[in-house]
């Protein structure tokens, strides 16, 4: 199984700590069958500040995105069905799917940047790591794609944490 990813930071003082860190890319590497739905998942990264002082630290705004994928499968669209996430944020949380069709110019910077998302959901602010309700509905047409998770740690009481990330999705459609 090949595992895919960029992290991305926002800004020099993000410290971010890998717990498991596992991306489920295909559940066809499970089973050696496609699956007509299949998980993106990551595990434990914590967004804080480095600064121990804990009256000098500021608000941080943090994301992670992950590299492009087409999930193996390079002439087919994918669709995304549901998301959900299980973690925390101080404010602003939330999901985004970036996806780009065939032929299309890709816009790294709108990824980085988190404009021009064909998908995106509000994550509730959480004091404590939460798992969040399922939400349904997503981007579809999609050749490659990619989420972005971001929020804002108010600098103050534990930091923000993302222990698990779920994107369900379907490959779809005919050959092009």
């Amino acid at each position: 199984m090949a595992i895919e990813y960029l992290l991305l930071e926002n800004s020099d003082n993000i410290l971010l700590e890998d717990g498991v860190s596992l991306f489920l890319l295909e559940s066809s590497s499970v089973t050696g069958e496609v699956s007509p739905t299949s998980l993106l998942r990551i595990d434990s990264w914590e967004f804080s500040s480095i600064e121990p002082n804990a009256e000098d630290r500021d608000p941080i705004d943090f994301y992670i995105s992950w590299q492009m994928m087409d999930n193996g499968v390079e002439n087919l669209d994918k669709e995304v069905l549901a998301i959900r996430a299980t973690c925390s944020t101080s404010s602003d949380g939330k999901v985004q799917i970036h996806g780009f069709e065939q032929g299309e110019e890709i816009n790294r910077e709108d990824v980085d940047d988190g404009l021009n998302a064909l998908y995106e959901i509000d994550i509730p602010n959480a004091t404590i790591v939460t798992r969040h309700r399922r939400v349904k509905g997503g981007s579809k047409n999609m050749a490659i794609w990619t989420p972005r998770f971001s929020g804002t740690w108010d600098g103050t009481g534990e930091p923000s944490r993302l222990d698990e990330l779920v994107i369900e999705y379907r490959i779809k459609g005919t050959k092009k």
